[in-house]
């Protein structure tokens, strides 16, 4: 799978407000915008980028206006030579610029696939709901120590067509702490944390933001010690995070960079037998840098 993507950057041609790319040399560039000048869908009004790829039975075609984060997408029988399919796919790109052909397409499909790709091309686009993405990733969070973290989210970029989102994810990190007394306190605490995003997105790559509360249940015990206790306290705070993804294809991988502020003060306090007890503040602040991947399910 990478080294199809590689080969359709590699193939990827500019036009005159329209990026064409392909990932294989049958059809290759070329040949879809040679097709697709003589269509006259050269020069759309505005930036738009499409997508050939090669499938062993079928030709999967992928349209995006620039500034939509989904493409449309098409799927046709695969024709016989890479005329054939060059033609094939400038048919349905001339539909969803609005171009009506000038004159028939110098080499058309044969007559058992033309009528397919003919029809597709006339059919109207339907509109799209943006899918809700399911996200897994691992990383690092830092604050009162460095440990290991892992994410599990959902979250949908587009509500109605604006680019406004949701996000709702858990995460958590390993136990953390230090010795003290003797003995070693430890605690974790796993949160839940929902937040609005807002996304900008291009037909390779895309930036998000987002903010929103934060809810956790810290969970504290000691270790070593002649007698060890476990406590959990709830916690309350608010996120924001900055995240890079790659996009264009069926599934998207992502780094994301967090920071979250608690709003409610813990403190672990262990009692020696000699001496005042010791105590430790926990992290107002933590931060976290997880790299994951989301697939579509809704």
């Amino acid at each position: 799978m990478l080294a199809r993507l590689m080969v359709a950057v590699l193939a990827l041609a500019s036009g005159p407000g329209l990026d064409i790319a392909s990932d294989s040399t049958c059809p290759s560039v070329g040949e879809v915008r040679a097709a697709l000048d003589r269509l006259g869908g050269g020069a759309p009004p505005r930036p738009a980028s499409f997508s050939v790829y090669a499938r062993p039975d079928t030709l999967r075609l992928e349209f995006r206006w620039g500034g939509d984060a989904d493409p449309d997408i098409r799927e046709l029988p695969m024709p016989g030579d890479c005329g054939e399919r060059a033609t094939s796919a400038a048919i349905v790109a001339a539909s969803w610029l609005g171009v009506l052909p000038a004159a028939p397409p110098a080499a058309p499909p044969s007559p058992m696939r033309s009528p397919l790709a003919v029809a597709t091309a006339r059919a109207p686009a339907p509109t799209k709901r943006s899918p809700v993405w399911l996200g897994l990733g691992l990383g690092m969070g830092a604050g009162g120590g460095a440990a290991a973290s892992a994410r599990v989210e959902l979250t949908q970029d587009r509500v109605r067509g604006l680019p406004l989102g949701w996000t709702i994810a858990a995460q958590g990190t390993t136990p953390r702490g230090h010795s003290v007394g003797g003995g070693s306190p430890r605690w974790v605490r796993p949160m839940l944390a929902a937040a609005a995003t807002a996304t900008w997105q291009t037909p390779r790559i895309g930036w998000a933001a987002d903010l929103g509360p934060v809810a956790a249940l810290t969970f504290a015990w000691g270790s070593g010690y002649p007698s060890n206790v476990t406590d959990r306290a709830p916690s309350f705070g608010a996120a924001a995070g900055l995240r890079l993804q790659l996009a264009g294809g069926a599934s998207r991988p992502w780094i994301d960079l967090r920071g979250v502020r608690w709003l409610t003060l813990q403190r672990l306090r262990v009692d020696v037998a000699s001496g005042a007890p010791a105590t430790e503040d926990l992290p107002a602040y933590e931060g976290f840098l997880t790299l994951g991947w989301s697939l579509p399910v809704l």
